[in-house]
């Protein structure tokens, strides 16, 4: 696969019937919105990444904000601020730095890919503009009452006390608010490396402390998005939990991708792929039916309400990364917690990857790198 250009704003692809290597070329377009004449006549278009034209900045008086039945932009434009999860389709965010990135909505749907994001998905997510609750998903419980919510709104889709979803320029951020925990949790990619962070923090606004339960959710692809035969792929990914590194590992065995000497199927994903948290784990999963339960779906997951997990990995499961946490806050406390998905082709390079990003000091200053990251290049 490669890109031909014929001059700015012209793009022509080209398909090759074969890939002669494990790394996949990485597609890097870059859009600009153009303001002209006043709102009503929006321009999109699109630049070379060598552009050095700036972009036009939105209006600021409250008079010319758009969108505001389900949003508006932030004064200074660097935003989406989305204020109503049911918007009339899924409002997404697209966020990659050269080799790796992820889509997300405002309900917290969306997937993750390494060097291409058809041929090389990590997390496996279903486009549904009707439903948008297929992805990444963080879970949080209250350890006494049992009441169950997710920190975005998929899957659980809870009355919020408050919420906003914003779209920033290399991150998005969900601050939410439900039976007294307000919870703010920001997603973004490191600027250098094949990893995404999340960094969350929960804040108790009641008058007693709370026991909560937090829980990390994803489902393994690791190869080509959509796959028609998920119940054949599934039977090829190979899991492991490491409890020191409090991390989930993935492998795939096959991969459906041509191959000029061995054809379909009979070749390796190239990468392997990790899922881990800062805080100790509680319990692991790497089994959908056993955190899910059979004929369950993922807006209630079983697991959740088990106080100890029959923990599955290895071979002929069906491949998922569940992490849980138990947070303990007193009136008024906050408590942080980050997350790290990432992806190498060698093992030892995913480990150190890991080993560096797994601190919450850390994902918070991969977070700033990013955001400075792309307000550099877009001023």
């Amino acid at each position: 696969m490669g890109i031909d250009r014929a001059g700015p704003g012209t793009v022509y692809w080209t398909v090759e019937n074969a890939f002669s290597t494990a790394r996949l070329p990485p597609c890097r377009p870059v859009s600009r919105v153009h303001r002209q004449n006043g709102l009503g006549e929006n321009q999109k278009s699109m630049r070379s990444p060598v552009a050095t034209d700036r972009i036009t900045p939105w209006p600021t008086t409250p008079e010319s904000l758009v969108g505001k039945r389900y949003g508006r932009f932030s004064p200074d434009g660097s935003e989406f601020v989305i204020t109503s999860p049911r918007t009339p389709r899924p409002w997404a965010n697209i966020i990659a730095n050269p080799r790796f990135g992820l889509a997300i909505t405002q309900s917290g749907s969306g997937f993750t890919w390494i060097d291409n994001s058809q041929l090389a998905v990590i997390a496996r997510w279903q486009q549904d503009l009707v439903q948008d609750s297929s992805g990444k998903f963080l879970y949080a419980r209250d350890a006494d009452s049992g009441v169950v919510w997710s920190l975005a709104p998929a899957p659980v889709w809870p009355v919020y006390d408050s919420y906003l979803c914003r779209h920033g320029m290399g991150y998005t951020v969900f601050e939410t608010e439900f039976a007294g925990i307000r919870a703010s949790w920001t997603i973004t990619i490191h600027p250098d490396q094949t990893a995404e962070v999340w960094l969350v923090t929960l804040t108790n606004a009641a008058e007693e402390s709370r026991r909560i339960e937090l829980s990390a959710f994803l489902e393994w692809c690791c190869g080509v998005a959509p796959s028609p035969r998920r119940e054949f792929h599934k039977l090829f990914i190979e899991t492991r939990f490491d409890p020191d590194r409090r991390a989930i590992y993935a492998r795939n065995h096959m991969w459906e991708v041509p191959d000029p000497r061995f054809g379909h199927w009979n070749k390796d994903f190239p990468y392997t792929s990790a899922f881990a948290s800062t805080e100790p784990v509680l319990s692991a999963q790497g089994d959908k039916a056993g955190f899910v339960g059979a004929y369950n779906g993922l807006a209630r997951p079983e697991a959740l309400g088990e106080e100890t997990w029959k923990a599955r990995f290895g071979r002929h499961e069906d491949p998922v990364a569940a992490l849980r946490s138990a947070i303990l806050l007193k009136p008024g406390e906050s408590k942080s917690v980050g997350y790290v998905l990432a992806a190498d082709e060698q093992a030892p390079a995913l480990d150190a990857m890991l080993d560096g990003l797994l601190d919450v000091e850390a994902i918070a200053d991969c977070r700033d790198r990013t955001r400075d990251q792309w307000r550099r290049l877009l001023a």
